[in-house]
């Protein structure tokens, strides 16, 4: 199996806070991997290690195969990063801005047009390309942002909370736009609160919490690990009341004998929201 990204045993203190205390991850080549955790967990600390904005105490850090702290200049080559909000020129075009990034990153002058043209075309940008982005919604920026991240065909992309204060339109339209970077064959880490965000696009998560990961799988891998089916039972007086259940027929069944009036069920499978809570509440 091939990774794009590893890391062993990192760690950062800044004074006597310890931010990250052994961070152990291995992200595979053309996935889509999200860590989650809460504030302070140290996934924006990550990210900056990742993409040679901070250095690290201590552990080995490699980007398609680029040491961070001995070739970060190659890390650069290899990782395109989008933060948190949009770093686009409201002042120019879509177009323009693509243009200009096509320059900074040096591509030669005849790639420069079929490259803006592909992505103005991929990101759903057309009809207003040629309108200034100070005109644009949030999730239109974003969308622009992330194909700005793509110009130079980078190996890895790395997105630190890219829908933060977006409306839920605004964040579906970012939603495709990552899928649409994961289809171009990148390797996409992405840290996200949106605890939905992550179950929509991810192909493998890791909790992090303390500066360590305490868990990692698939949605559905920690789910079935961490979460707990419920049963939520009605009753004939309008009144309801939840139960844990193993999920099983014969459980359900058990669980109806011994309570009376039921009128109907309904089986709840956890969500990724229980296994977040479940994991950093006992760490």
């Amino acid at each position: 199996m091939a990774y794009t990204i590893e890391i062993d045993e990192l760690t950062k203190s800044f004074g006597d806070l310890r931010v990250l205390t052994g961070l152990d991850l291995a992200v595979e080549e053309g996935s889509v991997f999200a860590l989650l955790g809460p504030n302070g967990a140290g996934k924006t600390t990550t990210v900056r290690i990742l993409s040679t904005l901070a250095k690290a105490d201590s552990g080995d850090v490699l980007v398609a195969g680029c040491d961070v702290a001995r070739d970060p200049d190659g890390v650069r080559r290899a990782l395109s990063l989008t933060g948190q909000y949009a770093a686009v020129d409201e002042v120019l075009t879509a177009r323009e801005n693509l243009r200009l990034m096509a320059r900074l990153r040096h591509l030669p002058r005849p790639t420069r047009r079929r490259r803006v043209d592909e992505l103005i075309e991929r990101f759903g940008l057309g009809e207003a390309a040629d309108r200034r982005v100070g005109t644009y919604s949030g999730g239109m920026k974003r969308r622009l942002d992330l194909a700005m991240s793509l110009v130079s065909e980078p190996t890895v992309v790395v997105l630190d909370e890219p829908t933060t204060g977006l409306d839920p339109r605004s964040r579906r339209d970012v939603w495709d736009a990552v899928s649409e970077l994961a289809r171009s064959g990148a390797t996409v880490l992405l840290t996200t609160q949106y605890l939905e965000e992550a179950d929509v696009l991810a192909d493998r998560i890791a909790v992090i919490d303390h500066g360590r990961v305490v868990a990692e799988g698939s949605a559905d891998e920690l789910k079935a690990r961490f979460g707990t089916e419920t049963v939520e039972l009605f009753f004939e007086d309008g009144s309801s009341v939840r139960a844990a259940s193993d999920g099983s027929a014969e459980g359900v069944r058990r669980l109806l004998d011994e309570v009376e009036g039921v009128e109907r069920i309904a089986l709840h499978r956890p969500s990724l929201d229980d296994v977040f809570l479940s994991l950093t509440e006992r760490v």
